[in-house]
């Protein structure tokens, strides 16, 4: 089983916990395999953060009408060159299989305009919100970086770097909009971290702990 097998299972829970331990320890001493595994543990989380779209409540009972609708008329005839060719009732099933598919497509399309409204509407939403000046900070006075990732950011921790000040402690100024955020602090580019001063804390869905802030 190779390394990205190992940290997929890790990232679905299907390791036990001393597995699970011992990948992370490896984590400690291979520089490659742990950014490797910090790079999929950030796509997770924003795979996690991502919308959940939902389809509307008659969705089902319109695809069955359709379905039902196009086998009923399959039941009928077609015109060729002038002529009249009665249809055979073994027609049907390629009919209904024909709806069947085109009824996917149309809730694929459906849930995908869905999502992107959704996300249209978080992200003009966001956009109208007034920003509101908070500060981060950790200290860490052995660490060569320190960079914040969030929902705030996409969790790209480039975006939210900290700069190295007095007695080791790391800071940064970010405007966030009003609203929940989760984040954690990133360390030397491979340690994921949450906030020890945070006031709270939430799962992550995997295994982990999200800092959260409430910026009002």
């Amino acid at each position: 089983m190779n390394d990205r097998e190992l940290i997929q299972r890790l990232l679905d829970g299907e390791l036990d916990v001393e597995e699970a331990a011992n990948l992370r320890a490896r984590a400690v001493s291979d520089p490659q395999f742990a950014a490797e595994l910090s790079a999929f543990e950030a796509m997770a989380r924003g795979v996690a953060a991502l919308p959940r779209p939902v389809p509307p409540e008659n969705l089902e009972a319109h695809i069955l009408r359709r379905v039902a609708g196009t086998a009923e008329r399959s039941r009928g005839g077609f015109f060729r060159a002038g002529s009249f060719f009665p249809l055979r009732h073994t027609w049907a099933a390629p009919a209904v299989l024909a709806a069947g598919l085109a009824a996917s497509i149309t809730c694929a399309w459906w849930l995908g305009y869905r999502t992107g409204s959704a996300r249209m509407r978080d992200a003009a939403s966001r956009t109208a919100s007034p920003e509101v000046v908070v500060r981060f900070s950790l200290n860490a006075p052995h660490a060569r970086s320190v960079e914040v990732a969030g929902d705030f950011n996409a969790w790209r921790p480039e975006r939210g770097p900290l700069a190295l000040g007095s007695a080791g402690t790391w800071t940064a100024t970010l405007k966030l909009p009003a609203g929940r955020h989760e984040y954690l602090f990133v360390i030397d580019g491979k340690r994921w971290v949450p906030d020890p001063s945070a006031s709270e804390l939430v799962d992550d869905g995997f295994g982990g702990k999200n800092a959260v802030i409430e910026v009002l």
